[in-house]
């Protein structure tokens, strides 16, 4: 009897940590944690960075420039980077999703509500658009 709940025990704890590690095993953050690595890049002013969270077309645009035109995109991601936000709701379709945020900004005073659009490009959630007001 004893054997046989320890060998129970052993496979549960076995099937619990195959159910945790799931979504790490399919690939790719939720667009609610590409969204916060990408405000954390932006506000860092780290292009690099931000070229992983956002998509392929978007990165190419951003690798392209260079020289003052680079300094002035780093500039203005940082000051427009929320300061804080919240994501009120969450949206999956199939390969799109999007994120409706609330939000504070250090460069501007009162809060501001917007959305954030990703694509599914590969395993992983890129951003495609940001929209505030």
């Amino acid at each position: 009897m004893m054997k046989s709940f320890i060998g129970l025990s052993v496979a549960g704890v076995v099937l619990l940590s195959a159910v945790i590690a799931l979504p790490v095993m399919a690939g790719g953050d939720s667009p609610k944690d590409v969204y916060a690595d990408y405000i954390a890049a932006a506000r860092d002013g780290n292009l690099d960075k931000i070229c992983k969270y956002v998509s392929d077309g978007k990165a190419q645009q951003i690798q392209s420039l260079a020289g003052e035109k680079r300094r002035q995109l780093v500039e203005k991601m940082k000051r427009l980077a929320p300061s804080e936000y919240n994501v009120t709701k969450e949206q999956i379709n199939g390969i799109h999703a999007t994120l409706f945020l609330s939000g504070k900004s250090a460069t501007y005073s009162g809060g501001f509500r917007g959305k954030a659009r990703f694509i599914k490009e590969g395993d992983k959630w890129k951003l495609e658009r940001e929209m505030w007001k």
